[in-house]
């Protein structure tokens, strides 16, 4: 009996590292869990009838599978390919890209076929190689053959660079370092910052109109276009868009400099009131004085449309400037090139005495400094260039 088992499980072992191959060399003894190759024992594996006398599912599944592997090697045998790993055979890409699509919008279940397509874009522009799902029974997928649709925009900007003019060759050498990254167009990153403006103010509408507007048409026709513009394109891109109707709140230009300008307020106000207890009504009383809020002429709403533009605006950026400060604390973000808020300079200054030690302390030390002259530098040759 016991032999019999041994026989048994020996044969299912085999049997399924035959399939399971990911080694070009034997591991740990495992002969049949390697390549496939023209003189592999693979094709010697033992098949008793067992296999044609099991229930009919599992008969076809599995006579399926081995004589769908036999197959696949012959063809690409005569393609040229000599050694296949058949542990790439699996199915866990698509599982994992719709395990993905699933959990958009947490539970889309049901989409059509429009809405999985606005599901895809949003997918591919916000996290569609993120993390793999902890409680998922498939294995990590790193490929990133899902991002070939990105090669088309990469693409415009190389045609760009292939037509600039042909400078003569130099030598390279180590002594010259690394070569020095191009700096990009003004243009296009003024482009850049009004794509970004415009989604940060209709995320703002759109939280707005669930919280205070609940769709009042004479609000929304006061702080939303009517026609889309090139400004919108990153909003119209992450639409979900079903059935021709837009989710998302395309501002107009007027209430995105608001928006613009209420956000440069806080930030260059936070650093110095971050301690306050009475740091909401602070911010209140300088966006007040410094900002007219009141943009909107609705009976029901325009008297509070200030006070709650204002709340959610500090709530926003104050929760976004501490959630910066606890990854400079935990080294998960650097600091910008050009930063000036001395709170995160504070805490750039901590992560590296507590990471780095002495030479941290030193190096951060040196880089304070060398801001510091660039920055009088920088202010001597102004005061120069007045005279």
């Amino acid at each position: 009996m016991v032999l019999d088992t041994a026989i048994f499980c020996l044969f299912y072992d085999k049997l399924f590292d035959s399939v399971n191959g990911c080694f070009n060399k034997i591991e740990d003894g495992k002969i049949f869990r390697t390549s496939v190759k023209t003189n592999s024992p693979h094709h010697h594996t033992p098949q008793p009838p067992t296999l044609k006398n099991w229930s009919k599912t599992i008969k076809i599944e599995f006579c399926l599978i081995l004589t769908g592997f036999q197959e696949v090697y012959k063809v690409l045998k005569n393609s040229g390919v000599h050694s296949i790993l058949f542990r790439n055979f699996n199915q866990d890409s698509i599982e994992n890209f719709f395990g993905a699509m699933k959990a958009l919008g947490y539970r889309n279940n049901n989409p059509t076929c429009s809405s999985f397509a606005s599901s895809y874009k949003t997918l591919l522009l916000n996290n569609l190689m993120s993390a793999h799902s902890p409680g998922s029974n498939c294995e990590e997928d790193s490929g990133e053959g899902c991002l070939t649709s990105y090669k088309s925009l990469f693409s415009v900007y190389n045609d760009v660079d292939t037509l600039e003019p042909e400078h003569d060759s130099v030598v390279e050498r180590i002594s010259d370092g690394p070569e020095k990254i191009s700096v990009c167009n003004s243009e296009l990153l003024n482009d850049l910052g009004n794509l970004t403006k415009n989604y940060i103010a209709g995320y703002v509408v759109k939280k707005l109109n669930t919280i205070h507007f609940k769709d009042c048409k004479a609000c929304l026709s006061q702080i939303c276009s009517t026609s889309l513009t090139k400004d919108h394109d990153v909003t119209l891109a992450r639409d979900y868009n079903p059935d021709g109707k837009y989710l998302l709140k395309y501002p107009t230009s007027t209430f995105c400099l608001l928006v613009q300008q209420t956000i440069d307020l806080i930030s260059k106000k936070l650093p110095s009131l971050c301690h306050h207890k009475t740091l909401k009504t602070d911010l209140c009383k300088i966006i007040q004085n410094e900002l007219n809020c009141n943009f909107i002429n609705c009976p029901a709403h325009g008297k509070i449309f200030p006070e709650k533009f204002e709340n959610f605006l500090i709530k926003l950026m104050v929760h976004n400037w501490c959630t910066q400060m606890n990854r400079i604390l935990t080294g998960k973000i650097k600091l910008r090139e050009n930063e000036t808020d001395p709170i995160k300079l504070s805490a750039y200054c901590r992560y590296f005495s507590y990471s780095t030690g002495v030479f941290g302390r030193l190096f951060f030390y040196l880089l304070c400094r060398k801001k510091k002259l660039d920055q009088y530098e920088k202010k001597k040759n102004n005061n120069l260039n007045k005279f």
